[in-house]
This record gives structure tokens, sequence and C-alpha cells, in this order.
């Protein structure tokens, strides 16, 4: 098992102030950000930029490290031009 906790956005990550990021450690979420990034011609900064969120979130979750909170998904799916569930994948087991 994982560790988990919230970890709350400052004004950079979100403008309301409300929404939350889950640290989570384990296999149950893949993405394809390092894909898709290389065929956009992105690197993590340029890609937090257009999600506005922070370089180091976006490496997080690569690693599959850091779940992002559904606001911060779309984001990431829109700057991709991509359905969200072909940016981030979940195993069946996390999904049932």
């Amino acid at each position: 098992m994982g560790v988990t906790f919230h970890v709350h956005f400052d004004k950079y990550h979100c403008p309301n102030y409300l929404y939350r990021l889950q640290y989570i450690r384990g296999d149950n979420m893949k993405t394809r950000l390092k894909e898709l990034r290389a065929r956009e011609g992105l690197n993590q900064t340029e890609l937090a930029r257009r999600a506005k969120i922070s370089r180091q979130t976006v490496s997080l979750i690569e690693r599959n490290e850091y779940m992002p909170s559904l606001l911060i998904a779309v984001r990431i799916a829109k700057v991709f031009q991509e359905p969200i569930e072909n940016v981030f994948i979940f195993s069946e087991e996390e999904l049932s």
C-alpha cells in the first residue's frame, strides 16, 4: 500500500484555490504524457504553461506519483486535443 495525502493548490495552480491534487504512489493509473508531449514537441515547462500548472506537477504526474484532479486532467487533455481517457489510463481493478 502507498501513502496518500492531499496538497492544497496555491494561486499559481488554480485561481479559486479550492481544488486539490491527491498524491498517490502506485500502479493504478498510467499516463501517456511523455508520448503525447513528444508527438506535439512540448517539454514539461511548455505543457505546464498551457495547462496552467507547475512543471513539477507535470513531472510528478508522468512518474505516476501524482493523480491530478479532474480539472487538471481535463486541462491537460485539452492541450493535446485528446479525450481524457486517452491521456490517463486506469487499470480495470481501479475502475471496478
